[in-house]
């Protein structure tokens, strides 16, 4: 019997919304996104790639439906938890900057933080809706199928 061991450090969802943990979380959760898209990329764009081994990564397909649906699902999970600790994030930073904002006495350091770590989540989400694109048309072209939306 053997076991299979993986040396891989999977970090866990950070509990605050502080931005360098945030971003590194989403570096690493893109990633694995990024692998599974690249896959399925690959089928697509055969004539870059040598007919045999198009011909290999389809036969290792048996049912293309479910494969496309089990991947899309994985996929729209793992999409959607992203944007979820984004737009939590958000709605915390923006939260914080109203209340800077109506304080008499403003920090005008603390207040422009605010503004500059709510711009760049709002980045992240745009990143994320990138992402979430690039995914769906891929897997249009692949799996010929209008259901697969995020």
């Amino acid at each position: 019997m053997s076991n299979n061991i993986s040396n891989t450090v999977i970090p866990l969802p950070p509990k605050t919304c502080n931005y360098t943990d945030l971003k590194d979380y989403l570096s690493f959760a893109r990633k694995v996104n990024e692998k599974i898209v690249h896959v399925v990329y690959l089928l697509t764009d055969w004539f870059k790639y040598d007919l045999d081994h198009f011909a290999y990564e389809v036969n290792k397909i048996r049912e293309p439906e479910s494969e496309c649906s089990k991947v899309w699902t994985q996929l729209e999970n793992a999409s959607n938890h992203r944007k979820q600790l984004i737009n939590n994030c958000i709605i915390e930073t923006e939260k914080h900057l109203n209340n800077q904002n109506n304080n008499p006495i403003t920090n005008t350091v603390l207040k422009r933080q605010l503004e500059q770590r709510l711009n760049m989540l709002r980045l992240e989400e745009d990143v994320e809706n990138v992402m979430t694109d690039a995914a769906q048309k891929i897997f249009h072209k692949v799996c010929k199928d209008d259901s697969y939306s995020i």
